[in-house]
């Protein structure tokens, strides 16, 4: 444009308006104000700033494979919103390093890594097939599975096994039930379970109870329902249960080093 060229050489001090379309070529300096548009939707290029009176202020490239580039530290003052559905953040080569926020809102699911996903529609956790599925915690923390108020704390599966290298601890206000084909208990230090109401573990093959110190439970009720159940203690194996300690196995391995106690109160 005409005056776009002259204006590289000179500084503008008045305002150019009516302006519908404006081709740079080179470098824009601009020490004054520009305005382009017509009157009811303008784009104002004052000091630092690019913005628009009426209407949307639009960025984009007709180069092919061009972008609109942001570069240094580009801080936002206000809600980000894609232009409509369907448009991503990153992508599977070009991804972002961190993301901090206080907060995550998804409709749909959240994918980790390659095997664990977070669906939210059902509110489940699961990985793929044929991938290792952990929960774990840093060293030295503890790791805390709870459902909250009159929810149920459910261990399901084909083998369920807990294992820690310190405490296995399951607390209830309601049932403790863990129900697989094959149950495996182990840590290094204690297992403890307290319930409100019962403590249950079934499985239709093996239930392991392994613990190098001791073993407790505590509860109105205990049922143990296995083909074979065997218990590996270290210390003690107490069952302390005010109602039914019901136990049904056609095999039946007991090994303690020091003593078992079994207090029901009914």
């Amino acid at each position: 444009h005409r005056l776009i060229r002259r204006q590289r050489q000179m500084c503008i001090r008045d305002r150019y308006s009516g302006v519908n379309e404006v081709k740079v070529e080179d470098v824009l300096a601009v020490t004054g104000i520009l305005k382009v548009g017509a009157a009811l939707d303008t784009m104002t290029i004052t000091d630092h700033q690019m913005y628009t009176d009426s209407g949307d202020l639009e960025l984009w490239t007709n180069y092919l494979g061009g972008a609109i580039k942001l570069l240094n530290d580009t801080i936002v003052r206000g809600d980000v919103i894609p232009y409509s559905s369907g448009f991503n953040i990153g992508t599977d080569s070009e991804r972002w390093s961190h993301i901090f926020a206080d907060y995550g809102n998804f409709t749909n699911a959240v994918k980790v890594g390659s095997s664990i996903w977070i669906v939210n529609a059902t509110n489940m956790i699961y990985s793929d097939e044929d991938m290792p599925f952990t929960i774990r915690s840093a060293s030295g923390q503890n790791l805390v599975l709870q459902a909250l108020g009159l929810g149920d704390l459910v261990g399901q599966g084909n083998n369920v096994n807990l294992a820690a290298t310190h405490n296995v601890t399951a607390t209830a206000p309601g049932n403790f039930a863990v129900s697989s084909g094959n149950a495996t208990i182990s840590a290094t230090g204690n297992i403890i379970g307290t319930a409100g109401d019962s403590i249950s573990f079934a499985a239709t093959n093996d239930i392991t109870l392994n613990a190098l110190r001791n073993f407790a439970l505590s509860a109105s009720s205990a049922s143990i329902t296995t083909d074979n159940a065997m218990f590996t203690i270290g210390n003690n194996l107490a069952f302390d249960v005010n109602g039914l300690i019901d136990v049904d196995a056609q095999n039946l391995d007991i090994d303690i080093d020091q003593y078992i106690t079994a207090n029901a109160y009914e």
